[in-house]
């Protein structure tokens, strides 16, 4: 199995990956269930809202509901060119990124979405929410976007040198963030993204995929 991503609510704990593959755990990581999707699609992330509903987005402009009782019902996204990342925020709000600098939105479980875009060829790679309000996005040639109002709207905070392209990112409050990726490099912000410390520089072969705190 090739596994990308793993969300967590309560006791349950979601990984998804290729193939179309689902594990899911409900104690905790104590025991697993495996199902494959129909048609096998290659699943890049899922996300846990906070009422426990589970959300996979698939590299192929589609979007998953995890149902408890196992059924499976594909939801089509507006076209965006490769979906990168997937999360739902504290109003269960689920937003995904990708391509195309484009960021979807849906109030509904997926059945309709919002977009917006800042209209450049890039890939948008991160995002997460902190808090109810403020939220970061991360992608392609150091790209950083910030909301600081739920997502209403994005405001573009200072690139990240070098053209630098982020695999993970995180922030521990609207202020203070790290994100990592090639050549084992981590850039920290202690101002919101006004300015950017590189931390860490291993150099190749490294590659950071993954950034978080306990």
């Amino acid at each position: 199995d090739l596994l990308q991503a793993v969300a967590r609510h309560e006791d349950k704990v979601v990984v998804v990956g290729g193939m179309g593959t689902v594990l899911q755990s409900a104690d905790g990581g104590g025991s697993w269930q495996r199902t494959t999707l129909p048609g096998k699609p290659f699943l890049v992330d899922v996300a846990a809202c906070p009422d426990g509903r589970f959300y996979a987005v698939e590299q192929t402009d589609g979007l998953w509901p995890l149902q408890p009782d196992g059924s499976q019902n594909r939801l089509a996204l507006p076209e965006m060119t490769e979906p990168q990342a997937l999360t739902c925020d504290a109003s269960a709000t689920l937003w995904v990124i990708g391509g195309f600098s484009t960021i979807l939105h849906s109030t509904d479980g997926g059945s309709s979405w919002e977009s917006w875009s800042l209209e450049e060829d890039l890939y948008l790679t991160t995002i997460q929410f902190i808090d109810r309000d403020h939220g970061v996005v991360t992608g392609e040639f150091g790209t950083v976007l910030l909301t600081a109002d739920g997502g209403l709207t994005w405001v573009r905070a200072s690139d990240l040198p070098d053209s630098f392209y982020p695999q993970a990112a995180w922030f521990a409050s609207p202020t203070v963030g790290y994100i990592a990726a090639e050549l084992g490099r981590v850039w920290k912000t202690t101002d919101g993204g006004n300015t950017w410390t590189r931390i860490m520089n291993l150099g190749f072969p490294y590659y950071w995929y993954g950034v978080d705190a306990l």
